[in-house]
């Protein structure tokens, strides 16, 4: 048997005259195995470092325990174990660009956030940057997660998706967005390998 405490043999540990009384070594290994229970049970109780193996329902729980406002329940259960993991630093850091950051990138795999003196916009304004596609629904619930992490005297000027083509392959581009938001900028970027 293993030597962990969560599977030792606690009988082990008992006197010369106790160990060969078989009331008190059965008695020793009830109270072992009842000690192994409630190690188990113990380990159950640490959930936040266990938040990759807890089933969904359970961390729609954690998100509303933890107030966590960009917290999205039919998101992909994927998404919803980043949120939960990053909530403690976005709550630090509300009103941040990293909170916004943060947000974006659990959403869509990368977001960057540019304030307003790095592309000369107006003061206050920022635009957010992501890899993707102009999914509207996705953008619309995005923006809405943004609206509670950002500062309030920040106003958002535009999302724009960044595009990766191989310079190989053919390039056919039509966009058409419709949406009652703000501006979608598409930018193509092509890198040369």
């Amino acid at each position: 048997m293993s030597s962990t405490v969560y599977d030792a043999d606690y009988t082990k540990n008992l006197p010369d005259v106790l160990k060969n009384d078989k009331y008190i070594q059965g008695l020793g290994e009830v109270i072992a195995c009842e000690l192994r229970k409630n190690m188990r049970l113990a380990q159950m109780a640490v959930i936040y470092a266990r938040i990759d193996e807890l089933d969904e329902s359970i961390l729609d729980i954690i998100a509303h325990d933890l107030h966590v406002d960009w917290y999205e329940h039919d998101s992909p259960i994927s998404v919803k174990r980043q949120i939960i993991k990053d909530s403690v630093k976005v709550h630090k850091l509300l009103g941040t660009k990293t909170a916004v950051e943060n947000v974006v990138t659990a959403y869509f795999g990368f977001g960057r956030v540019r304030e307003w003196w790095e592309y000369g916009g107006e003061p206050y304004h920022f635009k957010i940057e992501v890899f993707g596609s102009g999914d509207i629904e996705k953008q619309k619930r995005v923006l809405e997660l943004v609206s509670k992490t950002k500062r309030l005297s920040a106003h958002l000027d535009e999302m724009v998706y960044l595009l990766t083509v191989d310079r190989k392959a053919p390039i056919y581009c039509g966009v058409k967005m419709v949406s009652k938001y703000k501006k979608i900028t598409v930018e193509v970027k092509m890198y040369v390998n």
